[in-house]
């Protein structure tokens, strides 16, 4: 389980860069910071109702704080393309994450979550909130990597 916490990070940024690499156009970027803004408050929402569920509200509301700072206080001009990279982790996301689920690998403590799950027979048995969790992080990731990135193009420039 703790392999999970680097290895997906690392996939995910690769699937980010391939991405910006084959689609040079900022597909949502035009519409990135409505999404980030119903995404974000609509999260924080669920959140805040779902406060007896530790693990519940700690993603919902840890996402939606992440999205709504990133859009509107870094102001990140990537998110457009965060969105579509977190879309097609997705995909990855649900077949690893769902195999420990299914195992039982990784038992989750329905009464820390929404008890709602994304059932697919035999290949994934996953709880909602990881979904959310993995917006999450992925989201952090790409920041810092972002962050990172921008400090050492501007040190570039100044030498």
């Amino acid at each position: 389980e703790w392999l999970f916490f680097f290895t997906v990070p690392y996939a995910c940024i690769f699937i980010y860069l391939v991405l910006n690499y084959f689609i040079q156009k900022d597909l949502l970027g035009y519409v990135a910071k409505y999404i980030s803004l119903f995404l974000g408050i609509g999260l924080i929402i669920v959140g805040i109702i779902s406060l007896p569920r530790l693990y519940t509200s700690i993603a919902f509301i840890g996402a939606g704080t992440l999205l709504l700072f990133v859009q509107f206080i870094v102001r990140a001009i990537w998110m457009g393309r965060f969105y579509i990279a977190y879309l097609v982790c997705l995909l990855p996301f649900i077949i690893i994450n769902g195999q420990l689920t299914v195992k039982p690998v990784v038992m989750y403590d329905d009464f820390q979550n929404s008890g709602i799950r994304i059932s697919i027979t035999n290949i994934a048995n996953i709880p909602v909130e990881d979904m959310i969790y993995n917006l999450f992080m992925l989201l952090m990731v790409i920041g810092l990597y972002e962050f990172f990135k921008g400090k050492e193009e501007k040190k570039a420039l100044k030498e």
